[in-house]
């Protein structure tokens, strides 16, 4: 009556882990919080994207929209952007207060927690693309969100902009990613650098009046 599926068995393995591999994933946004760091040199504020994949692989990414200085992050921003194009959102919603799961490093182990959250993004599936990076600091490599795609179309953002209908973008991503899988930031890194990233794809910028902003938007 039951067989053995080989891939079955071998993911099984790999429930509840995180996500520690470059590569394309598609997942479901489990929180988006609207961090705010306050330090000597003022404000900054940030998104925080907890993320989990069907096999239950998590990873969190720190998208810096505003330095501590006041001044904008336009990669951030570009970042966002494209993430709600691929999310078909206009916008991210209001921060709320909302419960969520964080991990606390002294128990180890996650906790319910009340933050500010854009919960408008809250269950909603999203495609990234994964690369691996260390930095000072760290004992080993993290995931660092690379790129984002529609997850049901695999449509990038500027494709959705555009309002293409057969992705293209993302091949051409995953070809960076599959020569260029890791990259070592450490000062005394033992290998040599690669080269800059590449930025998120970033949607077409409107050209209609501020009035009218929404009208070029094809969703």
């Amino acid at each position: 009556m039951y067989k053995l599926n080989k891939q079955d068995a071998i993911t099984y393995d790999q429930r509840g882990r995180y996500i520690n591999q470059a590569g394309k994933y598609v997942v479901t946004i489990e929180s988006a919080v609207f961090h705010v760091g306050n330090n000597a040199n003022g404000r900054s504020e940030n998104l925080k994207l907890s993320v989990i994949d069907n096999q239950k692989r998590k990873a969190t990414f720190f998208i810096n929209t505003s330095y501590s200085n006041g001044v904008q992050n336009e990669g951030g921003l570009r970042t966002v952007s494209a993430i709600l194009a691929c999310l078909r959102e206009h916008d991210s919603g209001e921060p709320t207060p909302a419960q969520v799961k964080e991990y606390n490093h002294d128990t180890k182990q996650e906790e319910a927690v009340m933050c500010d959250c854009f919960t408008k993004l809250h269950g909603k599936q999203l495609g990234i693309v994964v690369q691996m990076v260390h930095e000072d600091g760290r004992e080993n490599p993290s995931p660092s969100l690379y790129s984002v795609f529609e997850a049901s179309s695999e449509l990038t953002a500027s494709e959705i902009m555009r309002g293409e209908t057969q992705p293209a973008q993302l091949g051409k991503i995953m070809a960076y990613i599959a020569n260029k899988p890791f990259v070592d930031k450490r000062k005394n890194s033992p290998v040599p650098p690669q080269p800059t990233r590449q930025p998120v794809q970033r949607p077409t910028a409107p050209t209609a009046p501020v009035d009218d902003i929404d009208s070029d938007i094809p969703f």
